[in-house]
């Protein structure tokens, strides 16, 4: 990934994610913008996107899979690729001043079926052309 992109840019990225252990339930990942400093911070959301991996009666869709004999005697990760592409907004671009700061950053939150979460963060810089 880039640490910059120009605004207008597309965002085209694919995000995996192998866990150590354990089954994912649910990946979300969203492309935002976050003030810090004086006065109210803020935040805006440009992009949101939930990959569900869990049916509604809370049996996994790689069920088949998990019932295999060679899977329940090597159960670890099974990878989820998320793939994203959006087209980045001119503004606000990322702004590092005394006062105040603008940065963007790519959130990834993984929730596991044992119901434990973790999230990630990667920042990234939008500039103006």
């Amino acid at each position: 990934m880039n640490s910059s992109y120009f605004g207008g840019q597309t965002l085209d990225i694919t995000c995996n994610i192998v866990p150590v252990s354990g089954l994912i339930r649910t990946v979300e990942l969203s492309v935002l913008w976050m003030t810090d400093g004086k006065g109210d911070n803020n935040l805006g959301v440009h992009y949101f996107v939930r990959k569900k991996l869990e049916e509604r009666d809370t049996r996994p869709v790689y069920k088949d899979l998990i019932e295999s004999t060679a899977f329940q005697q090597n159960a670890t990760a099974i990878p989820v690729m998320l793939p994203v592409s959006t087209q980045l907004p001119t503004t606000p671009i990322s702004y590092r001043g005394q006062i105040i700061k603008i940065g963007w950053l790519i959130k990834v939150r993984v929730f596991m079926c044992d119901d434990s979460d973790y999230e990630y963060s990667f920042p990234f810089r939008l500039i103006s052309n």
